[in-house]
């Protein structure tokens, strides 16, 4: 486990899922983005490579996903964890065959709230 700077309100000293704003039109389909607070400042988070897989959903009409790469209803997934040293965000479009985006940080507050927008971004169809 590893420890990160981090001021989220939520976390206490018990593991716990760390709260996050997700989208309508997304599944998660994995999440064990879990976090522990040891001081005020620092918290203990899940250090697996597979913490959190979100993949947004095909059109509500029952239709498939398209495959037009402009399309908003084409299959992106959302892959988080951690990698040695620090946390990863990839966008993948759509499998690990195109990695469209990748973001790193140490910062679990950093982390969470570019999960959060990059999500909003992504809801349209755009690459961050």
């Amino acid at each position: 486990m590893t420890p990160v700077a981090s001021r989220n309100p939520h976390l206490g000293p018990k593991w716990t899922l760390i709260p996050l704003r997700i989208p309508t039109g997304y599944a998660v389909r994995w999440n064990s983005l879990e976090a522990r607070r040891i001081d005020a400042d620092h918290v203990e988070v899940n250090d697996s490579e597979d913490l959190l897989w979100i993949e947004k959903l095909p059109p509500p009409d029952g239709r498939p996903y398209e495959l037009d790469a402009t399309s908003p209803w084409r299959k992106l997934v959302v892959d988080v964890g951690w990698y040695r040293t620090c946390f990863r965000i990839a966008v993948l479009d759509p499998d690990w065959s195109a990695t469209a985006a990748t973001f790193e940080t140490t910062d679990l507050d950093v982390l969470v709230s570019t999960i959060e927008s990059w999500l909003v971004t992504l809801t349209t169809g755009r690459i961050p």
